[in-house]
């Protein structure tokens, strides 16, 4: 039976199915939306070309406006149960679609099940790490309900199990490779994560099409002893597409994926063939009309565009073709079409995001290939695909300190790129990689150097981070709320290696980011101070600094450490406090010029216990919180006063320790406001 191939008339409409459903399904009211939609499917169906089709569908996509919020107060509704993120700190679920966030230390809920709660919705929201923006919900209560999966269910969440048993483990890399294969990245530190996202590669553990492909080659293998001819095969891998979805979790971009699959599937069965933009027309007609919220959800949003993105950068023309050439113009395709999704969600775009997928695609394949002939009973085969993971997690730290640009910056980058993307096609592909290198030279942020007897006060946000330097040995004393935050800014001062690194105290804006240092940044030694309180962000740093062998001790009061040309001494916590933030490590920096305390926290009763001395510099303790005694701000005499502080909930720092400082004579400075804050001990000031 011969193939019929679907004609252009029918072609246009099918195309026009599929910019009406998600126009339906986006609906936003404004006359701009409907007006771009419509000169764009009149402009596609009177040329019949499909390229510009595709066009407006990403741009579509891209000018998407978020999901409508849930009102704050009581709600009660079904909760379905994502999965567990945040460093194990809290769930992820959709209450009756809306993404939310849950306290998973005082919710016993379990993953994959789902709930009827009744809670309350609070003013609070937070990014995941999958890009959506989820409200908190506080859980009054919750019962489970009852949960009969059928087969399908029985079988994904068997291979999800299977998959996840063998690969997720203490080895960061191997725990990678059940992201490649399921999108499990429940081992992979969220350090990682973010640096993959940043590096432009995060779509790799968000399972999608190359997924879908190794999942229905491994069907038709299986299949080929059987002795059934091809439309039966297609027809098998129809059936079997289902255990996947279950065993990924329903991630939109899977679901985006496999519904193209199934559709490419089908017309091998009827024998209908199907063009790649007639293919990416229905599946996304069909899936919006089964869930409209998918429209909205960032998953999809970048599965589609970068879709569309792939599908175009594959058909751009060139003089001397070539693998490299087209698979360069693959990567770039995809980085265009999600670039608006990309600035709309998190502000930013990896500039050079091209390149490292041009780079890491090929590692991830062979990884992904290794681990699933692995887990299927060649067990040898994980050792070399864990490497492979190994690879890429290096260059996802490497390549996430790169140049993010906003739209402003994208706007004047475009111009090298246009300049590149049209002379490329004369000049030899390495003369152009050269060029690109070059031109992460030239916009590369520049590492600043720290001078022997510098103190910085580093913007890590709503935290403390706060570098020290003492000619060829460094102190860090916290390391503000997130990892990957800490790595960049450390990564602004070249920094490779730290000799002592302090934690005033378990709160994690002070220590959260500390447990992405063992294993990236070289660190000799750790003191802390938080007995008799506990905290999750110091187990997981104890947990670190444990598997890489870091010795953790508390340094006693009066020990004094000379590095460089500057000397600390520990003057507190002087006796066990009630309060975390009393039991701080506070320290006195000496200089040969000026003084430096660094107060962690502490509030009152902490203060008390500190001898009454004047320094030269001031870091306000607790981010100039009104829990400090007005007549210890006082009585320190500071000269310069530095708050480090981001955006936050806390009303941090509050008016009167500002006017206070400044009435006795203190300059203030705020990261929130400068930056990074320096200030040389060395000197006068």
């Amino acid at each position: 039976m011969i193939d019929h191939i679907v004609p252009p008339v029918a072609r246009r409409w099918l195309l026009a199915s599929g910019f009406a459903t998600i126009t339906a399904a986006a609906a936003t009211g404004t006359e701009v939306l409907w007006l771009f939609v419509g000169v764009g499917l009149l402009w596609s169906l009177a040329r019949g070309d499909p390229t510009i089709a595709g066009a407006v569908l990403l741009v579509l996509v891209g000018v998407l406006a978020q999901a409508p919020a849930l009102p704050e107060g009581a709600v009660e509704g079904r909760l379905s149960i994502e999965s567990e993120t945040y460093g194990g700190r809290a769930f992820a679920g959709l209450l009756d679609g809306t993404p939310v966030v849950i306290d998973g230390g005082s919710s016993p809920l379990e993953v994959g099940h789902d709930f009827d709660v009744n809670g309350t919705i609070s003013e609070h929201t937070m990014r995941g790490v999958d890009g959506r923006q989820y409200q908190t919900l506080d859980i009054h209560s919750a019962v489970s309900v009852e949960d009969h999966p059928n087969a399908y269910e029985r079988l994904g969440r068997g291979l999800r199990e299977h998959v996840s048993g063998r690969l997720v483990s203490e080895s960061e890399p191997r725990s990678l490779l059940a992201g490649f294969l399921v999108g499990d990245t429940s081992g992979v530190a969220e350090v990682t994560v973010e640096a993959m996202r940043k590096a432009g590669i995060s779509h790799f553990v968000a399972v999608s099409g190359s997924n879908v492909a190794l999942y229905l080659l491994f069907v038709y293998v299986v299949s080929i002893p059987m002795g059934i001819g091809p439309r039966r095969r297609a027809a098998a891998g129809l059936i079997g597409l289902p255990i996947f979805i279950v065993a990924t979790g329903f991630e939109p971009s899977v679901l985006r994926a496999s519904s193209m699959a199934a559709l490419v599937l089908a017309g091998r069965v009827v024998g209908v063939t199907l063009e790649t933009w007639q293919v990416i027309a229905l599946a996304t007609t069909a899936m919006l009309a089964l869930d409209p919220w998918l429209v909205r959800a960032v998953g999809f949003q970048l599965s589609l565009g970068a879709t569309c993105g792939v599908v175009i950068g594959s058909r751009m023309p060139h003089r001397q073709p070539s693998r490299t050439l087209r698979a360069l113009s693959i990567s770039l395709g995809a980085q265009v079409a999600v670039a608006p999704l990309l600035l709309a969600h998190f502000g930013t775009v990896p500039l050079l995001s091209p390149l490292t997928n041009l780079v890491v695609a090929p590692l991830v394949g062979a990884a992904t290939t290794l681990a699933t002939l692995g887990v299927v009973g060649v067990g040898p085969l994980l050792w070399p695909a864990e490497a492979l993971a190994g690879m890429v997690i290096d260059l996802a730290h490497t390549a996430s300190v790169w140049p993010q640009v906003d739209l402003t910056g994208l706007v004047l980058a475009a111009g090298p790129g246009a300049l590149l993307w049209a002379t490329w096609r004369r000049w030899p592909v390495p003369a152009v990689s050269v060029a690109a290198l070059g031109l992460v030279v030239v916009i590369a942020p520049n590492q600043t150097e720290i001078a022997d007897g510098e103190v910085v006060v580093m913007d890590v946000g709503q935290g403390d981070a706060i570098l020290v330097s003492g000619g060829n040995h460094l102190v860090l004393v916290d390391g503000g709320p997130e990892g990957s935050v800490l790595l960049e800014a450390l990564h602004r001062y070249g920094v490779r290696r730290i000799d002592l690194v302090v934690v005033t105290h378990g709160d994690s804006d002070h220590a959260g980011g500390l447990s992405a240092l063992p294993g990236r940044v070289e660190v000799g030694a750790i003191w802390e101070s938080t007995a008799p309180h506990r905290s999750a962000s110091m187990e997981m740093l104890r947990s670190a600094a444990t598997r890489h062998g870091i010795p953790v001790s508390t340094p006693p009061v009066g020990l004094k450490l000379a590095i460089g040309s500057l000397e600390l001494e520990v003057l507190g916590p002087t006796r066990r406090f009630a309060s975390g933030n009393d039991q701080s490590i506070v320290l006195l920096i000496t200089g040969p010029a000026r003084t430096m305390l660094l107060t962690g926290d502490i509030e009152v009763f902490g203060q008390r216990e500190v001898e009454r001395l004047r320094v030269d510099v001031l870091k306000v303790p607790h981010h100039g919180a009104g829990t400090s005694d007005p007549g210890w701000l006082s009585s320190v005499g500071a000269s310069e006063a530095i708050i480090s502080v981001g955006e936050n909930d806390f009303g941090h720092p509050v008016d009167w320790v500002i006017d206070l400082l400044e009435e006795g004579g203190a300059s203030v400075r705020r990261t929130d406001l400068e930056g990074d804050v320096a200030v040389d001990l060395t000197a006068g000031s």
